[in-house]
């Protein structure tokens, strides 16, 4: 991918078909080397353009601390000041261009939405980090505003690890609520179909302001706050890998219902389950884990040592029915 075009859509001046080459770049990624490249180029593009109060077409501040021998990223680093040095002048003023560049990245929504059966970390542009399980959907600016950082989850699982900035607050938006932080680490569900909205926090703090009641509530460590059919409930949790062990591509069955649990298996196996029986199975277990790698055939088995109830699979229609 050429680092130019990268710039070009950073500034919001790419084409349609610009933009959607980005998107199968970063599509296609399977050692993680383009989500790296975007971010690192998308980290320099900030700093010289939008938070340098002087960008110089001949040395920019980043080109003067690059070690003698880095050819290829000195002349990255050149050219990225070259076009933030053309911008500026068109614009007249730095002062201007950093507020009007900001602003207008800042209105330009993205959409990451995750196939079913992965999952993927995103990390914004302050640095924050945003761990997306399998059928996630987040909408997010190219660049936050100057007052404040906002993401909307409109369904799925985003594990958050937000980086402090106590001059723009980090505020996740659901159906059901709105979440504030400086800086922490919290995990937020969202199942729009279920009417579920969950926050559960890891670290620090955070306020949590219900769209139903127009009350809030804030949230320490080990504390997670629910929305079920538009009524909010507050409970604390022990342990903390219950919310965090899917990064790591485990499934916990510890407190799961065998329905609730059928439903984490159709989104990390991407399949069709349908619990075609009259009673719902019960589960023995009271801790463990099942890893995704090892497929749904090894999860039914496991869970079947556990479980009253065996399966059948159709491979045409890529469903599982519970018998």
């Amino acid at each position: 991918m050429d680092t130019l075009q990268l710039i070009k859509y950073f500034n919001c001046k790419t084409t349609e078909k610009e933009e959607q080459e980005i998107f199968d770049w970063l599509a296609d990624d399977a050692d993680g080397s383009h989500q790296e490249l975007y971010h690192t180029t998308r980290m320099a593009w900030a700093g010289l353009v939008i938070h340098s109060p002087k960008v110089s077409a001949a040395v920019s501040p980043v080109e003067q601390k690059i070690e003698t021998g880095s050819g290829i990223w000195r002349k990255i680093f050149r050219a990225m000041a070259g076009v933030a040095a053309a911008v500026l002048l068109v614009a007249g003023t730095a002062f201007y261009m950093k507020d009007h560049a900001l602003d207008g990245a800042s209105e330009k929504v993205l959409m990451a939405s995750v196939p079913v059966g992965q999952t993927f970390e995103l990390i914004l542009e302050d640095g924050t980090s945003m761990f997306m399980n399998s059928g996630t959907k987040v909408e997010y600016p190219a660049l936050f505003s100057k007052d404040s950082r906002k993401v909307k989850v409109l369904q799925g699982e985003v594990l958050f690890d937000v980086t402090k900035d106590e001059k723009r607050p980090f505020i996740v938006e659901t159906f059901a609520s709105d979440i504030k932080v400086l800086g922490t680490k919290f995990n937020v569900t969202v199942e729009p179909e279920d009417e579920y909205c969950s926050t559960a926090l890891l670290r620090g703090c955070v306020r949590v302001d219900s769209k139903y009641q127009k009350t809030s509530v804030t949230l320490e460590p080990n504390m997670i706050a629910s929305f079920c059919h538009g009524q909010m409930s507050v409970d604390s949790f022990s342990d903390q890998s219950a919310f965090t062990n899917w990064t790591k591509g485990l499934i916990n069955l510890q407190n799961v219902s065998f329905e609730d649990l059928m439903k984490k298996y159709e989104k990390a196996f991407n399949v069709n389950i349908v619990i075609d029986r009259k009673d719902v199975p019960e589960i023995s277990y009271s801790r463990g884990k099942i890893r995704v790698a090892d497929g749904v055939e090894h999860a039914l088995n496991v869970l079947q040592m556990a479980s009253d109830f065996f399966y059948t699979r159709d491979f045409e229609t890529n469903t599982i029915y519970i018998r």
